[in-house]
């Protein structure tokens, strides 16, 4: 998240997933009905939970024949990618291998 104040960039990190966060606001007036006294209130606590926001990039390599040379019909060929996380919390490591021969 950046915010622009005055010309400045200001970064702020995002806030982790599962975060709990609690808050409320205060008021502070002069009561109409009795000039000069000064009342303060309070609102209930509102409480919020930081929600994951998933998100992966996936940026395609080279397309080759297995074992090199030239792509034939009815032949195997390699997809190199390199998938990342770009979700605001640690990955939970997981794996899901493309098998040679597997047919997608």
């Amino acid at each position: 998240m950046l915010f622009a104040f005055a010309g400045e960039t200001i970064a702020r990190a995002a806030t982790a997933a599962g975060t709990t966060i609690n808050n409320s606001a205060s008021a502070t007036y002069v009561d109409p009905a009795v000039p000069g006294t000064i009342l303060t209130t309070t609102s209930n606590v509102v409480t919020i939970r930081v929600a994951e926001v998933a998100g992966i990039t996936v940026v395609p390599h080279a397309i080759g024949a297995v074992g090199g040379g030239v792509i034939v019909p009815g032949g195997q060929v390699n997809f190199d990618f390199t998938v990342t996380n770009t979700a605001f919390r640690s990955p939970t490591p997981r794996s899901s291998p493309v098998r040679p021969g597997r047919q997608l």
